[in-house]
């Protein structure tokens, strides 16, 4: 069965990135467009895409975490204490770092999922726990500079001599791989819905949408071709988003994360472990903020008591813009470039932070809205 329309609801979301991109590169005087800014709307923003995967799974149960940015904040302080201040080699304090922040996750997921203390509450006692820690950790000081590993992990680049046509060979080589498995992907997922007689989009939707997606990827990558190269941690979020969005779609913990956020009591009744769903989600957010934390510190090549303030709002409007449980892991990343877009056209543009705060939370309002109002529409 095939549906002759384009469904502008579903693809209302690309479309608002589509407008926000335009709206920044116009008013920046093409600016946003520079392929070094290009880069650096990655690079800087690593951190709110890591954020925005773990607080999808907190959102999907009906629980949100608002202790992540702290947890960033704490990532970054054991790293400048062991490694700066105490020297202690860098693949223990990494494997420590981790650790820490999957039992600060243990910890909160205990709380709300076996003593049934709201996740608001769990998680905002947390958020002023792990600042403070992060101020006696960091003796109200600046720690820096970190090791080389540890700059290269969020600001190096792949391959940045390997040349093809005078532009980075790896991106371009990336670029490739990118259209040759979005092409085999929509193929694939057409003839799997047709075989099982689903309701599959009109060719020249599919069409339209392929070009789309491949025009957007390879303005990125011929963008960070034509400047350094392909930032590793942009492979790292790669990476991220493909497991992530396998666990999301392909497994049996996925379906229960949706299963307790839809109705927790007929997910139990049904089999599901809800408690431990919960649980598992909550170090998730833990391990994610962790890793998050070590970007942060590698790009700034410094740990600081300020660092990861806000970073759990901005996780939260992500996923909201992206319409909360019901995005999917791709969905989220929409919505996260989306506010890293937003981030980085503010700073193009100059705007002092207390203007960016002023317009993120009016961001944040409007993406709790539509949430609210497409649930109540989708309920009626």
């Amino acid at each position: 069965m095939k549906n002759k329309s384009i469904s502008l609801s579903k693809y209302g979301l690309v479309i608002s990135l589509v407008v926000v991109v335009l709206f920044f590169g116009i008013i920046t005087g093409g600016n946003m467009f520079v392929p070094m800014n290009v880069t650096n709307i990655f690079m800087q923003n690593s951190y709110l895409i890591i954020l925005s995967v773990g607080m999808y799974f907190c959102l999907s149960t009906g629980s949100v975490d608002l202790s992540c940015g702290s947890v960033v904040a704490v990532a970054g302080a054991i790293l400048g204490f062991m490694t700066v201040t105490n020297s202690y080699p860098l693949w223990l304090t990494i494997l420590c770092i981790i650790l820490c922040g999957g039992l600060l996750g243990l910890f909160q997921g205990s709380l709300i999922a076996y003593f049934g203390v709201p996740a608001f509450i769990a998680t905002l006692g947390g958020e002023l726990v792990f600042r403070g820690a992060n101020t006696v950790i960091l003796d109200s000081q600046t720690l820096g500079p970190f090791d080389p590993a540890v700059q290269y992990f969020a600001a190096g680049y792949i391959m940045r001599d390997f040349k093809l046509f005078g532009m980075n060979g790896f991106c371009l080589i990336v670029l490739a791989v990118g259209i040759v498995a979005i092409i085999f992907n929509e193929v694939s997922t057409r003839r799997k819905r047709q075989k099982y007689g689903f309701t599959v989009p009109a060719v020249y939707a599919s069409v339209l949408k392929v070009i789309a997606i491949i025009f957007a990827l390879s303005f990125v990558m011929i963008s960070m071709a034509m400047y350094n190269g392909m930032p590793f941690i942009l492979l790292v979020l790669i990476a991220i988003i493909l497991v992530y969005s396998f666990i999301a779609n392909k497994t049996a913990f996925g379906r229960h994360v949706f299963a307790v956020g839809a109705n927790r009591s007929a997910a139990r009744l049904s089999g599901v472990k809800d408690k431990a769903t919960i649980l598992i989600v909550f170090v998730n957010a833990g391990l994610l903020a962790s890793v998050a934390g070590i970007a942060v510190a590698g790009r700034l090549n410094a740990a600081t008591s300020l660092a990861g303030t806000g970073y759990e709002l901005e996780a939260i409007s992500s996923v909201l813009i992206a319409g909360g449980a019901r995005a999917g892991i791709m969905g989220t990343l929409v919505g996260a470039t989306i506010m890293a877009v937003l981030n980085n056209g503010m700073s193009v543009l100059g705007l002092g932070a207390d203007v960016q705060k002023i317009v993120k939370g009016i961001v944040l309002l409007l993406a709790v809205g539509f949430d609210i109002y497409s649930k109540s529409k989708a309920e009626n």
